[in-house]
């Protein structure tokens, strides 16, 4: 899956005694303007759209509990919401999600 291999994914024809670990600028770019995270930041809204309703409210308290596994603050609440309130801006606002640190790294 070449959006693995930016983030030094587990190549199954080799064998390596440990995996290499890194950083780059591609995985931001992959992150943010790649074709797979774009695709999932879809479906990902339309999940919000048929399990939230129409509230962007309910939208972005459900998708701070799906990919955060918490409710939002107070200060996340009041900046994300106008992104909920059109079908458009939602997609834009699961891209947020998956390019936050708290969602990307393993605290």
């Amino acid at each position: 899956m070449p959006f693995m291999q930016s983030f030094d994914g587990l190549v199954c024809e080799d064998t390596m005694p440990s995996r290499q670990t890194s950083v780059t600028p591609l995985q931001a770019l992959a992150m943010y303007n790649g074709h797979f995270v774009n695709e999932e930041a879809v479906h990902f809204a339309n999940r919000l759209k048929e399990e939230a309703g129409e509230s962007p409210a309910s939208r972005v308290q459900l998708a701070y509990a799906i990919a955060f596994g918490r409710e939002p603050d107070a200060a996340e609440r009041v900046v994300l919401l106008p992104y909920a309130d059109s079908d458009e801006k939602l997609v834009g606002l699961c891209r947020i999600l998956f390019n936050a640190t708290e969602f990307i790294y393993v605290g």
